[in-house]
């Protein structure tokens, strides 16, 4: 369920591009991604979860874009490499500022003591650095599927699937080998 939530902005992209159009649509991402912030907050979140932030920025900066730039043609494959691109850059900064975004996520599970130990930041270092290449790889994806409208839409499907699934499976079995 909390993948699903945690990709709920970009789904709700999709599903207001085909309906509404680009600006309506990443309009409706970014209120997306408010309203998970939003939602962490009343449920008692001691962190803000940066990525969920970052998201809500990029999709709110691009609507704002879409909307004044009218001479630049914005597809879904133009907003996926942006969003995943700034996804990417987000995380990389995190990592080099020392606060990997899944601290926000870990940090509720285990005990201060644990939270505050070298190892726990530099197994969230790795695991946010994994998330950073996923969506590179997705980033990769996109730019094969505006480049190559010609090719099956499973080839950058798989391409993404695959990255994020990497992602996910490194994500649950390194803090079980670390422990």
């Amino acid at each position: 369920m909390g993948l699903l939530l945690a990709f709920s902005p970009f789904l709700a992209f999709l599903v207001g591009e085909r309906h509404f159009g680009i600006v309506p649509a990443l309009i409706a991402g970014a209120a997306v991604a408010v309203a998970l912030v939003v939602r962490e907050r009343l449920r008692g979140a001691r962190e803000t979860r940066v990525l969920e932030v970052g998201t809500a920025v990029l999709f709110g900066a691009l609507a704002a874009c879409a909307a004044f730039m009218t001479d630049v043609t914005w597809s879904v494959g133009l907003v996926r490499l942006i969003v995943d691109l700034g996804l990417m850059l987000l995380v990389l900064a995190g990592i080099a500022l020392a606060k990997p975004f899944t601290l926000a996520f870990a940090r509720g599970k285990v005990s201060a003591e644990r939270a505050a130990s070298p190892a726990f930041l530099q197994t969230h270092r790795l695991i946010a650095a994994a998330w950073a290449g996923a969506f590179g790889v997705l980033a990769i994806a996109d730019i094969v599927l505006m480049l190559r409208p010609d090719w099956p839409l499973a080839v950058p499907i798989a391409i993404g699937g695959a990255g994020l699934l990497a992602a996910l499976a490194f994500t649950r079995w390194l803090p079980s080998r670390v422990r």
